[in-house]
């Protein structure tokens, strides 16, 4: 997994440094070994493939994204070519709107490469989501070979945005994410 994924991992800086632990867990475990910087610098999570269906000008199109976990940007530090990625809640200070992030892809394809979209909202799964950030223009997520990612959401969002969130899973030791 290391060597054929993380070693040539396009915009994430030094991938040599990265270690990625795949087995199923889930998401309690995660958040203990987040905890121990003994162990490790920085860590972060992710749910991948995640497909949303994203409204522009009244037509709805299936984009694929990744949930994640706080220090997933940071971990892989990815620097956004527009606006800034919010490694924690990734929600708005009122807790009331839902952020995301958007690949440069995604940016130039859907949006028109469009300089001011930072703040503007794109509505996904029929929620409206308050842009923050544009990725780097190589930077397709964490495994762009197996699951590519044009939208970045946050593990808090709201479990009716992404059904795969359904049944409280982030809390439960016995289901794998």
């Amino acid at each position: 997994m290391n060597a054929a994924v993380l070693r040539d991992l396009p915009g994430v800086p030094d991938p040599g440094r990265l270690v990625a632990i795949q087995a199923p867990a889930s998401y309690p475990p995660f958040e203990s070994f987040r905890q121990r910087t003994d162990l490790f610098s920085s860590a972060f999570a992710y749910l991948a493939p995640v497909p949303f269906g994203v409204t522009l000008a009244g037509h709805t199109e299936r984009t694929s994204g990744h949930i994640v976990s706080p220090g997933y940007f940071s971990t892989l530090r990815i620097h956004p070519m527009l606006g800034r990625f919010v490694d924690g809640s990734m929600l708005n200070g009122d807790d009331s709107a839902a952020t995301v992030a958007v690949s440069y892809r995604f940016w130039q394809r859907r949006l028109g490469s469009d300089p001011s979209v930072v703040g503007k909202t794109l509505r996904i799964n029929g929620r409206p989501f308050t842009i923050v950030a544009v990725g780097p223009k190589d930077f397709l997520g964490a495994a762009p070979i197996v699951f590519y990612a044009d939208l970045w959401l946050s593990t808090r969002i709201d479990p009716q945005v992404a059904p795969e969130l359904a049944g409280n899973v982030l809390s439960r030791r016995d289901r794998q994410v």
